[in-house]
């Protein structure tokens, strides 16, 4: 297991100087990379950036309406092995139909990303999983059931599953080898449910990996930081390096 981070964490300090944050990245000891934007710079001049700073480019999150053959291009010339799509707007998740209709453009985009040699991925939050159709499967469930795993995996957020209701544990060994990669995201006890840094909340993460040996990706995401969120990220990493020696 190597050490990764979403560099959505890390958006606001990105915004001022992108190149130094990946150095920073690089300091506390994360080594992949899963982008959520690309700073401006060429998919070449990125690439060779990360190369010097001894990080490996993963994965990238593009918007479901970015989701074209250019921004496929520049995936595969930066490196990563996945593109995702990491969320739905509200108006494209009304009814189960809207996220039968949003499943048939992924399985359109996922033949063309396997062109490339690349994978799609869907990332999903809480709202996947709690609507259901008449049969009382989840949205996600019928998504990934009208797109064939060749052409879509899986994203799994341990947060967003047990926010809505559900054990990851439990949906790890459900999905399988459909997902590919984690995000590894901890709950406060507190009522709010907020985001905390991993080992810091309820999540049992030992246990999520252990169930999860096959999982080829592993990124460390906070969407919000109680303070500095280098600190952040590196309690997450100091946890699951120094206490579940994961990596």
């Amino acid at each position: 297991m190597k050490p990764g981070i979403q560099l959505y964490t890390l958006r606001q300090q990105m915004e001022k100087d992108y190149l130094g944050t990946l150095a920073r990245v690089a300091e506390i000891g994360y080594r992949d990379l899963e982008f959520a934007g690309y700073g401006g710079f060429s998919a070449n001049e990125l690439r060779e950036h990360c190369h010097e700073l001894g990080l490996t480019p993963r994965s990238t999150h593009i918007p479901f309406d970015q989701l074209n053959e250019d921004e496929i291009a520049y995936a595969k010339t930066l490196g990563v092995s996945y593109l995702v799509c990491p969320w739905l707007s509200p108006e494209m998740r009304t009814s189960i139909q809207s996220f039968e209709r949003v499943a048939d453009r992924l399985n359109e985009v996922g033949e063309k990303v396997k062109l490339y040699g690349l994978t799609l991925l869907y990332h999903h939050h809480d709202f996947e999983l709690t609507m259901k159709n008449d049969a009382g499967q989840t949205a996600l469930d019928v998504m990934l059931s009208r797109v064939p795993a060749d052409r879509l995996k899986l994203e799994m957020d341990v947060y967003w599953a047990e926010y809505a209701g559900y054990s990851a544990i439990s949906l790890l060994k459900t999905y399988g080898d459909r997902c590919v990669a984690l995000h590894v995201k901890d709950m406060s006890a507190s009522e709010d449910r907020e985001y905390c840094e991993v080992g810091a909340g309820v999540l049992d993460f030992a246990e999520i990996f252990s169930v999860a040996p096959h999982i080829d990706a592993h990124f460390v995401e906070q969407d919000q930081c109680p303070g500095d969120p280098f600190v952040s990220i590196a309690q997450s990493f100091a946890y699951l390096k120094d206490t579940l020696h994961a990596f």
